[in-house]
């Protein structure tokens, strides 16, 4: 008998009337875990979190077509303002009352300490830019304005995630300076208060690295675009497409449920919001029709949990990862987008059989709008989406592709008079974005503070090793207490958090144990979901639950059983080569796999035939990703025979390029950090590769006094005479005739003349 002709409604007297259909009602705590609870600002505190909310938003989006300022102007745009704003929006407390319409005292003096943290910054950032990183002296102010940062980043955490996240990274800073005081296992030498502050603060290393950069680019330009989406209310088109498709069928609210979160779930980047927005409908269409009020959560749950496995967006942690490998997003994408849909898939299916089995149907013909009249009215948001992923396979960057595509979005919405938006409401859409960044900042910021205070201490090794020691080797049993450790996390932190830590301790092991780069992060990426599906406590089933106003507990048991492929799915990454060997990946390979007509194709199949540069497993260059320090060792090591070597570096034992490091630092052509650190996994800049590379073509001038007039060289506005990597710079980029000591194999040069810039494509093969 076919589905779509039932008209059983579950044993109802009556079919649900979707026209007149009325969200359930959402309590205040379940819209505060999802939206945040925001005080109400009047006056000139109003104007102040307006202005500085409107302004960060532009200036980003300004950097998108404009270019990236310097990284620590860049990123303390972001602290400082989130930080602001979280001052001004956010109470104390969830329960508080005295400061939900008024801003207190103390965080007027925090937003005023917020802006002066910018201000200081920003005038000294070329002294930070040039001074010798834990040799340099440090400015009582810069003590001050590092330790408020810190406070404040703290506290952000703390009103806009909750207390745990503030717990956890106390804990690392506390450990950083009790280290002497650990266990044998986890013992460590401690450090000053100076080093701390040149860690967090001085550097890029610390609350200016490179998670907070990517808030401040490419992560700002995807929540613009699902800012934009909904501003004009693509989310309810989205929603009708998916009633006017599944709605009929069999079981069909819960169908809607599964096709409408793995819509909304990427866009969001929140599984909790996810379930607060398209639940409200769903979750009651479902009970109406005839599932449990705990099933009717639990696959919401279930759904709005895999948005975060969906491309094109994934959520936050997929960005996070993509940087933190040190692959185009785009990678991450095309490798997740085949799990995703099968995950989603077998949720359609156990929802099918629930309904076959108790006869269950969908709506009525008469209640659903038809699929054509709806494509029409808002198939038009799509276009949006797929210039979106045609942008990201063209190699055009995150952050340029989602401004680009956020602003297409209100020119589209422009076009029909029921999705076309005023510019206040514009103006208000902007106000959101910063909104929907200061929610997340927290966890960047956080999480910036945690990875710096473990790569100065050498955690990750530590925990590696005690990983690797408890498992004996033994792959299936590292990945176990990999998926406990990620459950453990997931019970206090956000998926973007706990996927940041426990990548960062965890995952050399893994790759110790011969499973490639991106494999090891997918997997940790989705082990990271377990705890929102995973009783005791599992958030995400509880919002549900409060909806359908069933049981909380069970309905996370239920949850648990439908959406157990988050379970075996990271344990198919690694063991039947999902990522490497799949036929569907191969394909994606021919097709993307660099080309005779790229720019770079000379120069890497030159490189790559003398044996200095390779490929990656799955038979891709990488061309557009960082490289790391390590990755630069190898490189410079092999260019020749090299016989000396070290071994004063206190973070490579066991790493995949010690040998390569050992030599290439043994020769004189690396250096490591005043920590005694190498950092190999960190990626290197311009300038360092430009003065390696000088070092092996021992091409290195020692004064700028030895080089030509300025007038008559190559110069860059941002290279300026002092820069540490000023000679380097001009020694890479000028052509030039030099005199050299001649007794002196390594003698310095003393320029005598420039010449012609050669074309150095003629001798590429």
């Amino acid at each position: 008998m076919n589905e779509d002709k039932k008209t059983n409604t579950g044993g109802l007297d009556t079919a649900p009337d979707f026209e007149n259909f009325e969200k359930a009602d959402v309590s205040e705590e379940l819209l505060e875990e999802a939206n945040g609870k925001y005080r109400d600002l009047k006056g000139f505190p109003r104007y102040l979190a307006f202005g500085i909310a409107v302004a960060t938003t532009l200036i980003i989006f300004y950097t998108a077509f404009a270019g990236v300022f310097l990284p620590m102007v860049q990123r303390s745009i972001i602290i400082c303002s989130m930080s602001a704003l979280t001052f001004l929006w956010c109470p104390t407390t969830k329960k508080s009352k005295f400061d939900r319409s008024k801003v207190p005292v103390y965080d007027w003096i925090m937003v005023a300490m917020s802006i002066f943290s910018f201000v200081w910054t920003v005038s000294n950032n070329e002294r930070f830019m040039t001074r010798v990183p834990f040799a340099s002296e440090i400015q009582t102010l810069d003590y001050v304005v590092a330790l408020a940062l810190v406070f404040m980043i703290i506290e952000v955490g703390r009103r806009t995630l909750g207390i745990s996240i503030s717990i956890i990274t106390l804990a690392f800073i506390a450990y950083a300076f009790l280290g002497p005081y650990c266990p044998a296992m986890f013992r460590y030498k401690g450090i000053t208060l100076a080093k701390f502050v040149e860690q967090t603060y001085l550097t890029t290393e610390g609350m200016f690295g490179s998670l907070t950069g990517m808030a401040a680019t490419l992560l700002f330009g995807f929540l613009a675009f699902g800012t934009f989406l909904q501003c004009v209310g693509a989310d309810k088109y989205f929603m009708d497409i998916c009633i006017s498709v599944a709605g009929r069928r069999r079981g069909g609210p819960a169908k809607v449920a599964v096709i409408s979160s793995a819509a909304m779930g990427t866009i969001s980047g929140s599984s909790i919001a996810n379930v607060v927005t398209t639940g409200t409908l769903t979750i009651p269409m479902m009970k109406k029709t005839g599932y449990t009020a705990e099933e009717a959560g639990a696959i919401e749950t279930c759904a709005s949990t895999g948005g975060q496995i969906m491309p094109p967006i994934m959520g936050t942690g997929a960005f996070i990862l993509a940087e933190t490998v040190g692959v185009p997003y785009s990678d991450v994408c095309f490798v997740s987008i085949i799990p995703a849909i099968l995950f989603y898939i077998a949720i359609y299916f156990l929802v099918d059989l629930i309904a076959r089995k108790r006869n269950l149907h969908g709506l009525p013909a008469s209640d659903i709008r038809p699929l054509k009249q709806t494509m029409h009215a808002g198939g038009v948001f799509f276009i949006p989406i797929l210039i979106l992923v045609v942008l990201l396979v063209l190699g055009y960057t995150p952050f340029l592709s989602g401004v680009g595509c956020a602003l297409l979005i209100l020119l589209i919405g422009q076009i029909r008079k029921d999705t076309r938006v005023s510019a206040k409401k514009i103006v208000f859409a902007l106000e959101d974005c910063a909104k929907s960044l200061m929610s997340i900042g927290g966890v960047i910021f956080c999480a910036s503070l945690i990875v710096s205070m473990i790569n100065i201490t050498g955690l990750m090794m530590k925990t590696s090793a005690i990983i690797l020691s408890f498992s004996q080797g033994k792959l299936w049993l590292t990945l176990l207490l990999v998926a406990l450790i990620a459950y453990i996390l997931g019970m206090g932190l956000p998926i973007s958090t706990s996927y940041i830590i426990l990548a960062t301790l965890s995952a050399p092991a893994i790759v110790s144990l011969g499973v490639d780069m991106l494999v090891v992060h997918l997997t940790i990426f989705w082990f990271t979901q377990l705890a929102t599906i995973t009783p005791p406590v599992c958030m995400t089933a509880f919002a549900a639950a409060g909806i359908a106003q069933g049981q909380p507990m069970k309905t996370g048991f239920t949850a648990l059983k439908m959406g157990f492929t988050f379970y075996y799915v990271p344990v198919l990454f690694v063991y039947s080569q999902l990522i490497n060997g799949a036929w569907w990946v191969q394909c994606i390979i021919a097709v993307f796999a660099i080309k005779s007509g790229d720019w770079y194709n000379n120069a890497i199949s030159t490189l790559s035939n003398a044996g200095i540069v390779s490929g990656y497993p799955d038979g891709t260059f990488r061309p557009n990703a960082p490289i790391t320090r390590a990755e630069m060792s190898k490189i410079i090591a092999l260019f020749a025979k090299l016989d000396k070597t070290t071994d004063r570096f206190s973070d490579i034992a066991g790493h995949w390029a010690e040998a390569y490091i050992k030599l290439a630092a043994g020769n004189g052509w690396i250096e490591g950090y005043p920590d005694g650190s190498f950092r190999p996994n960190q990626s290197i800049t311009r300038a360092e590769t430009v003065t390696m590379i000088n070092r092996v073509l021992e091409r290195v001038p020692s004064e700028e006094d030895h080089l030509l007039s300025e007038r008559v060289m190559l110069t860059f506005p941002d290279c300026k005479s002092g820069d540490w990597f000023y000679i380097a710079i001009q020694e890479a980029t000028n052509s030039h005739t030099y005199e050299r000591a001649a007794t002196e194999k390594n003698g310095d040069e003393q320029w005598t003349a420039l010449r012609a810039n050669r074309d150095w494509t003629k001798l590429e093969q």
